[in-house]
């Protein structure tokens, strides 16, 4: 897998766009104006903002307090919250269980769908 960094540098460079120099700057970005940028595809536009991305680092950065507060609280939960962890197969199991009203929906649907067409009366699974 090509690293995202160098797949949005080799996007760029084929493109025309600035691409990063040894010193870790994008060069040509003095020549982009407001009117220049607007005219840049999509494509092109997305590959400049991956470069601009990839060229922050961690420490130029700083997440506000309460970000890093919510990270920290996370991190901390996480081994308790990975034992809480239900599978995909656990959750679909869960999902098409019918409340007693759902249920009495989803027949009233059933209903007017065959009133307006016209099926076999098995073509619905009615489980109870």
């Amino acid at each position: 897998m090509v690293p995202a960094g160098k797949r949005c540098a080799e996007a760029g460079a084929g493109l025309g766009l600035p691409v990063e120099s040894e010193r870790g700057t994008l060069r040509g970005m003095q020549g982009l104006n407001s009117e220049e940028l607007a005219r840049l595809s999509p494509e092109e536009r997305l590959a400049l903002i991956g470069q601009l991305w990839d060229s922050l680092r961690d420490t130029e950065v700083q997440l506000p307090e309460a970000q890093q507060a919510e990270l920290s609280r996370r991190l901390s939960s996480l081994d308790q919250d990975r034992t809480q962890a239900v599978t995909w197969e656990q959750l679909r199991a869960e999902l098409v269980v019918f409340t007693p009203p759902a249920r009495a929906e989803l027949v009233d649907a059933q209903d007017w769908y065959e009133a307006k067409h016209p099926v076999p009366r098995d073509a619905f699974s009615r489980r109870s």
